[in-house]
């Protein structure tokens, strides 16, 4: 296991519409046939930094794609009185009540890894751990304007995992690889 630096951010899809930015944005190195297919699950943010834009994201969801029969699903609930909000965060946003849900898909050797990984960004990201940060959390609260930036998956680059907080993207990425958990 190598220790989480890069993790892509991945939007849910623009509804009903083809997005005319979205070749915007991370994925670089992908084909445009890929780009395409997997648009209608997920798109790529942007995440701002020279190490998303090589061909890490292509790379790795080749080995996903090459390492699909050992992957599993999983589930983590974190109680989401448990977020970590600092101090503009609490001007910004408010916590939501009950538990929040992550499904996680990634190879049977790596889930313990990832479920610990996942429980700490949604807890209290630590950025300096990470090349940019997940905004995790934020999926998690209350935007005080009603502000919603569409992240609701991760793809994590070193050791070829995702995450998610919206079922139809878990669910459409399990189909799109192949994958029965």
């Amino acid at each position: 296991m190598k220790t989480t630096f890069l993790v892509q951010r991945l939007r849910k899809p623009f509804p009903d519409q083809a997005n005319p930015l979205a070749s915007i944005g991370g994925g670089e190195g992908l084909s445009r046939e890929a780009r395409k297919a997997l648009r209608s699950i997920f798109e790529f943010d942007y995440m701002g930094s020279a190490e998303f834009e090589g061909r890490e994201v292509p790379d790795t969801l080749e080995k996903i794609y090459e390492d699909r029969k050992a992957f599993v699903k999983a589930e983590v609930v974190i109680p989401l009185s448990e977020i970590r909000l600092d101090s503009w965060e609490k001007m910004h946003y408010e916590k939501k009540e009950g538990n929040g849900k992550i499904f996680i898909l990634c190879h049977k050797d790596h889930l313990e890894y990832a479920k610990e990984l996942v429980v700490k960004l949604a807890k209290d990201e630590n950025s300096r751990t990470l090349q940019e940060r997940s905004n995790l959390r934020y999926a998690f609260l209350k935007d005080k304007k009603g502000d919603d930036d569409r992240v609701a998956g991760w793809l994590e680059l070193d050791n070829g995992f995702f995450f998610f907080t919206d079922q139809t993207m878990f669910e459409g990425t399990m189909k799109f690889f192949g994958m029965t958990g």
